[in-house]
């Protein structure tokens, strides 16, 4: 296109004309006597744009007297600016900058602003009002406006409203080009009755309260989802938390069940070990037969088997107390007192299992106390220095 925006730059480039909205055309088409700026500015600056309008002014001003301005706008010579529409049918004065034409609002309130063009879709258009039926014949060379009035004729299509419903320049072909290029999408049709406005501003109410029902549809179903969203994440967290609830009761009894086997075969195996002693117990006393009945008399303090104990000795397997007596080896240093002064639990942290062990040798016989008479008994009683214990031992 011959035109292009230039809102990002300071000025255009040469042999262009740069209008008062930033828009870049062809200095060419300044003063052609057609709007190439969507402003129009490459045209009301021309001197024959001036001249028309000053003409005007003066001509209007002649005839009729200052109309006044409205509470809103001030101006002072009661016309609008080059660059400003003026409503056709109101008796006041009310003006609008070109760019309001035909953008589907009706800024004068009887939609004169809106005629002959096109806002977003048919059924949007504004229609034309009915002008005040009071026509009448003009006389030669003059122009005939749609609300009867008479002008003349060397005042159509200079670029100013002089019928006072715009009739004059809304027919011209700049006009027509200036409405393509402000809406060069639209298509013009005919000109259709003017709906009441109690009806339009049903329409329009009807479009918002619909528009307003979109917006909350789509609003409750955005909570819808997610409300639905958050009941999936938290039903997922509680599934998590009770898988891993599961898993962890699933170990602590598996746990719990492998140390209650190991204690039953702990337990199993000491009673087996118990079994097994007593059983060579059992063997060991059955082998060596009876135990003889020895009477001693009087009492003595022992720390070793007398003198006069003929079978000192023990097997190469045994032990031998400090009583005299003698148990397994295998019975040393087990944590069971199997010598009746326990000599067979003593300097357990100094010997070791595995080295021989040597038997006691037979202690001498502890020096005779003064001679006491006491009865003779079938026990022999045994007074334990270390110990303090008295036992009666079958000998």
């Amino acid at each position: 296109t011959e035109k292009r925006q230039a809102f990002h730059a300071q000025t255009c480039d040469a042999g262009e004309f740069q209008c008062g909205n930033g828009e870049c055309v062809p200095e060419a088409k300044k003063c052609d006597r057609k709007y190439d700026c969507r402003d129009g500015t490459d045209e009301t600056s021309c001197d024959y744009f001036v001249a028309a309008q000053k003409a005007h002014h003066d001509s209007h001003t002649a005839q009729q007297p200052t109309l006044p301005a409205p509470a809103h706008q001030d101006y002072e010579d009661g016309e609008c600016s080059d660059q400003e529409f003026r409503c056709p049918y109101l008796v006041e004065l009310k003006c609008f900058h070109y760019e309001k034409l035909c953008d589907g609002v009706d800024d004068c309130g009887d939609g004169s602003d809106e005629i002959n063009c096109e806002s977003g879709s048919a059924d949007e258009r504004v229609a034309q009002p009915n002008p005040p039926d009071h026509r009448g014949n003009c006389g030669s060379g003059q122009f005939q406006c749609r609300s009867g009035d008479c002008i003349e004729e060397s005042l159509k299509c200079n670029r100013k409203y002089d019928c006072t419903d715009g009739s004059d320049e809304t027919e011209c072909d700049y006009y027509k080009a200036a409405m393509n290029r402000h809406h060069p999408n639209s298509v013009q049709h005919e000109t259709r009755p003017a709906q009441p406005a109690g009806d339009e501003t049903r329409r329009r109410t009807d479009d918002v309260q619909r528009r307003e029902q979109e917006l909350r549809r789509r609003e409750e179903e955005e909570r819808r989802r997610e409300g639905e969203e958050r009941r999936r994440e938290q039903t997922e967290s509680q599934r998590e938390q009770e898988n891993s609830r599961r898993e962890e009761q699933r170990r602590i009894e598996e746990d719990l069940r492998r140390r209650q086997h190991e204690d039953r075969q702990r337990h199993e195996a000491e009673q087996r070990a118990d079994a097994q002693r007593r059983e060579e117990e059992k063997r060991r006393t059955q082998a060596e037969g009876p135990a003889k009945e020895v009477r001693f008399s009087g009492e003595h303090d022992i720390d070793g088997p007398p003198e006069d104990y003929e079978d000192a000795g023990c097997l190469e397997h045994e032990f031998m107390c400090h009583t005299g007596e003698c148990i397994d080896k295998r019975r040393l240093c087990d944590t069971r007192i199997d010598c009746l002064d326990g000599s067979d639990e003593e300097n357990c942290q100094e010997t070791r299992l595995d080295e021989p062990i040597r038997h006691h040798p037979a202690a001498p016989a502890p020096p005779a106390r003064p001679e006491q008479h006491q009865p003779a008994t079938s026990f022999l009683e045994i007074r334990m220095k270390n110990k303090n214990l008295t036992a009666n031992v079958l000998c």
